[in-house]
């Protein structure tokens, strides 16, 4: 409650450039312009492999060329949708620390001062707690 108080009444000094800083790291779409791009590489791997198949039921190419190639799309194809998948957690993330910075700009612009425990103020600057010395 006291480091609240002290972040509270200097807000206007260095807190808010700080935020500020924080909330343009936080609001980067880069995650979401690269998750864009690799699912348009996925529609476009997808589409592949449906050539692929079209390709072997007009019986222009072997078995083998088909299997081999459509093992290398489907190896592509996996590694794509593991990139998304961690790029969408990564935009999770982000919306998550906007909305924990947005609920700690609002409690420090108003001034509220605290009298006890406030649970989402907490978790709104402090990300964790470790508890007990390293082992080195």
């Amino acid at each position: 409650m006291k480091a609240f108080k002290l972040l509270s009444e200097n807000f206007h000094d260095v807190l808010d450039s700080v935020l500020a800083a924080i909330e343009g790291v936080a609001c980067d779409d880069t995650d979401v312009k690269q998750k864009k791009k690799i699912d348009k590489d996925i529609a476009i791997t997808e589409g592949k492999r449906n050539k692929l198949t079209d390709m072997l039921l007009d019986d222009l190419i072997s078995k083998e060329a088909y299997d081999e190639k459509y093992n290398d799309l489907v190896i592509d194809l996996h590694k794509l949708i593991d990139k998304r998948t961690m790029l969408e957690s990564n935009i999770g993330e982000q919306k998550n620390i906007s909305k924990r910075i947005a609920r700690l700009r609002k409690a420090l612009e108003t001034n509220e001062i605290l009298d006890e425990f406030d649970r989402v103020v907490f978790e709104s600057i402090v990300e964790k707690v470790i508890v007990g010395a390293p082992n080195y």
